[in-house]
């Protein structure tokens, strides 16, 4: 939960500038005001607590950004202020009627508000040995885009910006470097100018990583419907108790229906009801161990998973037989889960809390030589030396980044990956390093660096951050909490555990939950039990519940081989497997 609230400080922060809602935030009274109002210079409020002074020049603007000592969010107040001005924009009707609008989910500056469309575009990385950038944006379609290095204390980025498709149009800019952060909108012809006051720590990273410089995909005027509607997919379904509406353990009708959207929107699937939503109650004489439940939540963070890998699974879990007694094992760190942990379960008590949770759940059952070949005592023994370890919050971006830059979705730039996590850093540095930091230390072999550090430390040894992000995750890593296991890759280390793989050299921290259900140990045409199919008569898997209709695409259809899904990417609409050995 806290990584959903870090996404949403992170995007209001966004948002703030275009809004002019921060008012003193940064230093915007006192001589600084005085001084700047002397030398024909404006104070501007600004969203990540900075000095922003502003004037117009006869060529075109010129900026000059200084951060506090401590840089972003140093002072409570900068977060008070951000968060006055999300109330003030929730309660501005017209603001929030723009929401109603569609639009297809892509980097444009045209249509409507959409999901996700807060995030960013690269337009260029400015370093000292590549100090400009051309390019053409939406509304001034020739730019240039320069770095220079003043002195050891300042730094100057300047767009030259000209042929505007409209006089009104204007293009927003996010800067990043790694310590601090800027937005600004560009609305004038000629040379944009900013310069940026910097410490000796932040010259050392920029001259290193550089500036990242970014177009917002939106308009500025959408930034906010943008992310009201972004929350609608993670708002919902907060709690434990199945019979409170809202924060009880359900996603609310508003939160799947958007979820639905946004998953059609993004990736063209479209999910179908089906024709009665109850419980199965399944014989468990029927399941054996090592048989696969698939699972989806329509609670945004599953709908993430498949908008980024093309699975339509969010969660994996296992059937694990003791002493003939049906259980099911699982990596889960959900807030609407009586447990958290790699965990084990009666079968029929997680039933329960499955339908408490809202799940769409799928019995998928090994097939017959693999169910013979499995070894559930062998598997048994693992589970009990991993039982208790946290879910893999540390490797949970990295099973499915396996290349530099054809790993993500279409509006998730992998520079603006590190960028958010930096931004995400000044605001819960926990949350930042658990899921972000923690596994680039490890593949540099460091240890607690910051982000901006670790930048620095790829730099030296000729490594850009997406290229250490591709890095293949081991097996036999050990975080500072232990191995590190996500739903899908637990169930997989199972699979290897009870020897499905055999000796075959295979990292489980590397599976997505669709490159689990592609594994040819599944069986693509069950026997569907009778209650099942009196349930939903044309599902050919047995469905044991959910209201919309699980459907598996190449479900069983690939032969394990060593090295499994470690360089393989798969983008989006289709999703095809890529390079063609995968």
């Amino acid at each position: 939960m806290r990584q959903v609230l870090a996404l949403f400080v992170l995007a209001l922060a966004f948002t703030a500038t275009s809004t002019k809602f921060l008012h003193g935030f940064g230093h915007t009274i006192g001589k600084i005001a005085e001084i700047a109002q002397a030398i024909g210079y404006e104070v501007l409020d600004h969203p990540f607590g900075a000095t922003h002074l502003h004037k117009e020049t006869d060529d075109g603007t010129h900026s000059i950004v200084e951060f506090p000592k401590g840089g972003l969010f140093s002072d409570l107040k900068h977060l008070e202020d951000l968060y006055a001005s999300w109330l003030k924009n929730q309660n501005n009707k017209e603001q929030r009627a723009a929401d109603l609008k569609d639009a297809e989910l892509q980097c444009s500056n045209q249509g409507g508000p959409d999901f996700f469309k807060f995030f960013p575009t690269k337009v260029g990385i400015l370093t000292p040995d590549n100090a400009s950038v051309k390019y053409s944006a939406p509304c001034f379609q020739e730019n240039e885009v320069a770095l220079q290095i003043i002195d050891d204390k300042t730094v100057q980025v300047t767009h030259t910006a000209s042929k505007a498709t409209d006089l009104k149009c204007t293009d927003a800019y996010f800067y990043s470097t790694l310590s601090n952060f800027h937005i600004e909108t560009k609305f004038k012809h000629g040379k944009n100018v900013i310069t940026f006051k910097v410490t000796p720590e932040e010259l050392e990273t920029i001259k290193r990583s550089g500036i990242m410089v970014f177009r917002m995909c939106d308009k500025t005027v959408n930034f906010i419907p943008d992310l009201f509607k972004t929350l609608t997919l993670f708002l919902g379904g907060l709690g434990l108790n199945p019979n409170i509406p809202f924060f009880g353990s359900k996603p609310t009708d508003a939160q799947i229906r958007a979820n639905i959207k946004f998953i059609y929107e993004a990736t063209g699937f479209q999910w179908q009801e089906r024709p009665k939503n109850v419980v199965v109650e399944l014989d468990e004489s029927l399941l054996s161990s090592g048989d696969f439940i698939a699972i989806t939540r329509f609670d945004g963070l599953d709908q993430i998973i498949e908008w980024g890998t093309g699975s339509h699974v969010g969660h994996c879990v296992m059937i694990l037989k003791v002493d003939g007694v049906a259980y099911v094992v699982e990596s889960q760190a959900a807030w609407y889960w009586p447990r958290k942990d790699i965990q084990m379960n009666p079968y029929k008590e997680w039933v329960k809390w499955a339908n408490d949770a809202g799940f769409q759940a799928t019995w998928l059952p090994l097939r017959k030589e693999f169910a013979a070949k499995f070894d559930a005592d062998a598997a048994y023994k693992a589970f009990k030396q991993l039982e208790g370890t946290p879910y893999g919050y540390h490797n949970f971006l990295f099973g499915y980044i396996d290349t530099p830059d054809h790993s993500f979705p279409s509006l998730l730039d992998p520079n603006f990956l590190v960028a958010a996590f930096a931004l995400v850093e000044h605001i819960d540095p926990f949350a930042a390093q658990q899921v972000f930091g923690d596994a680039l230390n490890m593949r540099l072999g460091t240890k607690n660096l910051t982000i901006a550090q670790l930048a620095i430390e790829a730099n030296k040894r000729g490594l850009t951050l997406p290229e250490l992000y591709a890095t293949p995750e081991q097996d036999g890593w050990v975080y500072i909490d232990g191995v590190s296991y996500v739903c899908s890759s637990f169930v997989v280390a199972m699979y290897k555990a009870g020897g499905l793989f055999g000796d075959m050299p295979v990292n489980a921290v590397e599976f997505t939950p669709r490159d689990l259900y592609e594994l040819e140990f599944l069986d693509p045409n069950p026997v569907v039990p009778d209650n099942c199919k009196a349930v939903d008569p044309t599902n050919k898997f047995c469905q044991i519940m959910g209201g919309w209709r699980m459907e598996f695409p190449g479900i069983g259809s690939l032969k394990p081989y060593p090295n499994m899904n470690e360089h393989c990417y798969s983008e989006g609409p289709e999703y095809k497997r890529f390079p063609v050995n995968c």
